[in-house]
């Protein structure tokens, strides 16, 4: 259990707990009517919650499907709503203590997006200062 906590930096007890947490949300967002005129008609995936040691604050990935207005609107209105998320946690979920939420934007899509344009760039890079004579084979 030592290597896998240095290894990954979470417990075994904040990767279930996250894992739990997760799914409990993506139910409760999805059937789910909070007061917050901002998130009436709102599709959010639920990326991943990621938990503290103790247990006490959850930050929540979210990453929106169709959303007319900015992101960030839409995580300060998550956020607004953190306390109501969190009584229906309590409900489904049977922990304890119920983690204080805080919800930000997955941004790990656009970083693979990212990452996979550069390496493209790269290749194509590579592919047009290759020597014409390197493909030929060469007979000793």
């Amino acid at each position: 259990m030592e290597k896998l906590q240095k290894k990954s930096g979470l417990s075994q007890r904040q990767l279930k707990v996250g894992e739990l947490l997760r799914h409990a949300l993506s139910h409760i967002v999805m059937h789910s009517k909070p007061k917050d005129p901002d998130l009436l008609e709102v599709n959010v995936t639920i990326m991943e919650v990621r938990v503290t040691p103790d247990l006490k604050l959850a930050t929540v990935y979210v990453m929106p499907f169709v959303y007319k207005n900015s992101p960030e609107l839409l995580i300060d209105a998550l956020n607004r709503a953190a306390p109501y998320y969190r009584r229906q946690i309590s409900a489904e979920v049977k922990l304890r203590f119920i983690p204080v939420l805080r919800f930000v934007l997955d941004q790990s899509l656009e970083y693979a997006k990212h990452i996979d344009m550069l390496l493209k760039k790269s290749l194509t890079k590579q592919s047009t200062h290759k020597d014409p004579d390197e493909n030929d084979p060469k007979i000793f």
